[in-house]
């Protein structure tokens, strides 16, 4: 007990705490999905797929969602909410500068929820299907979200619940253009957190940026919309680099899974990295993210009887 004691006081004493929290997170990483696990998964129905993950450290969040929910629905919110538990366990050992990285990396999830809140109530979503696509990992709490959702009636209405957020002006001025308060909200938080980043961390939020640009710049394309301004986050990179970069790309679903296997490649790389720094914990984040996004797909694609070939074809392992 003794030598334990002594151990985790060294690592409180330390200036960073990296050191502990790297080793847990590769300890997570190595828990997670490997090719051989995806390649058995593409031959399974979703009855067997919900079997498979409750063998697997989905098997807490199966459980208590299988009274409920079934199918496809059951594996999109154990995904979910296995994501959020794993997140919040990554924060909970986090030590000193490593806790202020991983929490800056979680006020992503804040935008998210509210973008969330707003793009279902602006398609009249039912509120508890709403509340199953929140992650709550950053500041805004659960019980907060969840009224939201639920006792709005109008856009109106859940505009002026959140009021209290950091993101209300932006709503506020932007509601009646959607698409255009989307990407006033993402650049005001990507904003945010390269400037306070620490480098290694800044190289994955920089590299997610681009990736959503080169995405947008697309999309952009196939509507013919030439003003790619308001949609370019920032990254350091001109537009016109961008739009070079770009230019032999068609938006088909190919060319967006490349450009996410881009980052998926960068975070893994980064999970192997030793020192004093976020990289392992991000590039985890990175993983993880993944896992949960194929394990979305592949369940309600399954549910739609895609063929096995066109799944493959979405999925990034």
């Amino acid at each position: 007990m003794k030598s334990q004691k002594g151990f985790l006081g060294k690592m409180l004493e330390s200036k960073t705490g990296y050191s502990y929290t790297n080793t847990r997170a590769r300890v997570m990483k190595s828990r997670l999905l490997e090719k051989e696990d995806y390649d058995r998964i593409m031959k399974m129905s979703v009855n067997e797929l919900t079997r498979f993950l409750g063998e697997t450290d989905y098997k807490k969040e199966i459980e208590e969602l299988s009274t409920r929910y079934s199918g496809a629905e059951l594996i999109e919110n154990a995904a979910n909410k296995n994501l959020e538990n794993s997140f919040k366990r990554i924060y909970d050992f986090a030590i000193q500068a490593s806790s202020k990285q991983v929490k800056l990396y979680f006020a992503k999830y804040d935008a998210f929820n509210i973008l969330t809140l707003l793009r279902g109530k602006l398609s009249n979503e039912n509120p508890e299907n709403i509340v199953n696509n929140f992650i709550v990992v950053g500041k805004l709490q659960r019980e907060f979200l969840e009224k939201c959702a639920r006792d709005s009636k109008t856009m109106d209405e859940l505009i002026e619940y959140l009021k209290g957020t950091e993101y209300y002006s932006i709503i506020k001025e932007n509601q009646k253009d959607f698409g255009r308060m989307e990407d006033a909200i993402y650049k005001k938080m990507y904003s945010k957190m390269l400037e306070n980043a620490e480098k290694d961390l800044k190289e994955l939020i920089l590299a997610e940026i681009e990736m959503k640009n080169k995405l947008n710049i697309l999309r952009a394309k196939r509507a013919n919309y030439a003003q790619y301004e308001n949609a370019i986050l920032p990254c350091g990179k001109k537009l016109k680099r961008l739009l070079r970069e770009t230019e032999k790309m068609e938006d088909t679903a190919k060319f967006t899974i490349e450009i996410k296997k881009q980052l998926i490649n960068k975070g893994l790389k980064l999970v192997h990295r030793f020192g004093k720094n976020i990289s392992p914990i991000a590039g985890y984040f990175i993983a993880k993210e993944n896992e949960v996004r194929n394990l979305r797909l592949i369940s309600r694609l399954k549910s739609a009887k895609f063929e096995e070939s066109l799944i493959n074809e979405q999925v990034v392992i």
